[in-house]
């Protein structure tokens, strides 16, 4: 069996989408303490109740971190949906 390696590009700096796009994105569990704790302070209230319900710490990051990049990762795609949805930039 052979196996390919995938290469993952950078994303671009400003997010653009069309109306046939699919996205597809990665996201490094292991990071710094400190990058965790910010992602932690953009989690909802009832989201930060949910990490400190997880028994091991690994599990709690990797619940912050996914949280954390998914609502970042949202937001820069407010702007692109915006245009695609209006046909015009704010």
């Amino acid at each position: 069996m052979t196996v390919s390696k995938i290469s993952w590009l950078l994303p671009p700096s400003k997010l653009k989408l069309s109306t046939n796009d699919v996205h597809v994105w990665r996201v490094r569990h292991n990071q710094t303490d400190g990058r965790v704790q910010q992602m932690q302070k953009i989690l909802s209230d009832d989201e930060r109740l949910r990490a400190e319900r997880f028994h091991f710490d690994r599990d709690r990051m990797r619940f912050i971190v996914s949280l954390g990049m998914l609502r970042s990762i949202i937001g820069d795609y407010k702007e692109a949906i915006f245009v695609l949805l209006t046909g015009s930039i704010r």
